[in-house]
């Protein structure tokens, strides 16, 4: 009985060296498999901000050129350039998630959220009150058009400065980090809120 104990003991411990490998074996697997989902979340979150960013950026030329259409339209071709201006406005709902997705990547949003979801609704009011015309333009609806014309020439410069594309991973993670995309965002909300208030800045 004596001479078994040691025996004993000698298997005992490379048993436990075997087990300690296995469990450090799949703590680190399971770390991996979390860290890697953390990263395609993240990938996921920073792709979704650059399609945003795209989209509203795709909407503010394709609203701008509509308005244009429609400002220099005769009573001939009304109607397309009206239908052009409504496919156009379909697509504000990108320039709302990408001032959103902006609101939501800095600590103090220098706009109060009801304040610029009524911005936002004043403008797509503009939309349908501009897509009802008919017949002649009269100087009420030219200078409603020509007040849209002037915010989205506005957008269209300030969004200018947006060239992310999605497609690189490291690129699509780094944005959740801020940068000037952040800047962009809020600078799109103050141009919409200053539009519908009347007031004006220097930025």
């Amino acid at each position: 009985m004596e001479k078994e104990t040691p025996k004993k003991r000698s298997y005992t411990v490379p048993i436990l060296l075997v087990l300690l490998t296995f469990s450090l074996i799949g703590n680190v697997f399971f770390y991996s498999q979390d860290l890697q989902n953390g990263q395609d979340t993240k990938q996921r979150d920073g792709q979704s901000i650059i399609n945003h960013g795209l989209a509203a950026k795709a909407h503010v030329d394709a609203a701008l050129d509509a308005l244009n259409g429609l400002a220099s339209s005769t009573s001939a071709d009304r109607a397309a350039k009206l239908y052009d201006l409504g496919q156009a406005s379909a697509s504000q709902v990108d320039l709302a998630f990408f001032i959103d997705d902006a609101r939501r990547h800095t600590l103090s949003p220098p706009i109060k959220d009801e304040q610029s979801e009524k911005a936002l609704q004043a403008l797509n009011s503009q939309f349908a009150a501009i897509g009802t015309i008919t017949g002649e333009l009269t100087a009420e609806d030219k200078q409603s058009i020509q007040s849209m014309q002037a915010l989205y020439s506005k957008l269209k410069k300030q969004l200018a400065s947006f060239k992310l594309e999605s497609g690189d991973k490291l690129v699509e993670m780094s944005v959740l980090t801020g940068g000037n995309w952040v800047d962009t965002g809020l600078a799109l909300e103050q141009a919409v809120v200053e539009a519908q208030t009347g007031t004006s800045s220097n930025g």
